[in-house]
């Protein structure tokens, strides 16, 4: 029985050298292994993308935990300063009370009266501020704690991310080996030359390596077929697309 011819893309006559029929099953069957090979491939990629998200989150969560309780240690300081600074000035108003009380005369009396009364109101003032701060320490303790549980949570999500892809990607390895030997099978059966020029192109071609026709053109770059290609095609010949390189097909009916 003749063999089909190759039809090449770099030339428009025939390549007259016999080769071994190839059914387009055959070829519908080698694109979907391909096509599910660089799929498994994808995801397995793609896998490890979630565990660097999740520890990016994360670490983000540790970041602002690692702010609030800088802002939280600077607020207990300055509330600790002006207790330190209330409780010296409420000692001052004390002892000037009591030199008050030992004055020499009237004139010395008001001026210890009127320098305490003046503290007192600072003070006061003082209080308020520290009242302020003490609110705000309680908010800030708060917003701690709920950042800690966030950071908890983001943790144990972590964790889960890295074992379950770690999981998913032990599977698709598996599954990637096992097509990458099917497909390894059903490129043997080309004949040697095309098989060389189609693992060469493998690595850009990618699944579109071998390609079915769509609507009269090429499905992996979308040039028009001539009326002679596709009738070749109808007769099983073998046909390296003019645009691409890749091996085209019609699809079995």
């Amino acid at each position: 029985m003749p063999g089909h011819q190759i039809w090449n893309s770099d030339v428009e006559t025939r390549n007259m050298t016999p080769t071994t029929t190839l059914e387009p099953a055959l070829l519908a069957l080698i694109h979907g292994k391909l096509r599910l090979f660089y799929d498994l491939t994808e995801q397995a990629t793609r896998a490890p993308k979630q565990v660097e998200f999740a520890r990016h989150r994360e670490q983000q969560y540790r970041q602002k935990l690692e702010s609030m309780t800088q802002q939280l240690q600077e607020l207990r300081r300055k509330a600790k300063d002006k207790q330190i600074e209330l409780g010296s000035r409420e000692t001052q108003v004390k002892k000037m009370q009591l030199q008050q009380d030992g004055a020499a005369n009237n004139r010395e009396y008001a001026l210890l009266g009127d320098a305490v009364k003046a503290i007192i109101a600072a003070n006061d003032v003082m209080g308020v501020e520290l009242f302020e701060l003490l609110e705000q320490v309680d908010a800030e303790v708060l917003r701690e704690k709920q950042a800690t549980e966030v950071l908890a949570k983001a943790v144990v999500e972590t964790n889960s991310t890295f074992e379950q892809t770690a999981e998913t990607v032990q599977r698709l390895e598996r599954e990637i080996k096992v097509v990458d030997g099917e497909l390894r099978d059903l490129f043997a059966k080309i004949p040697g030359d095309l098989h060389a020029e189609l693992q060469r192109k493998r690595p850009a071609l990618r699944e579109k390596t071998v390609a079915p026709v769509d609507d009269g053109a090429c499905s992996s770059c979308w040039q028009i077929i001539t009326p002679q290609m596709r009738s070749a095609l109808t007769l099983k010949q073998l046909f390296l697309c003019p645009g691409c390189g890749a091996l085209l097909f019609m699809p079995p009916s």
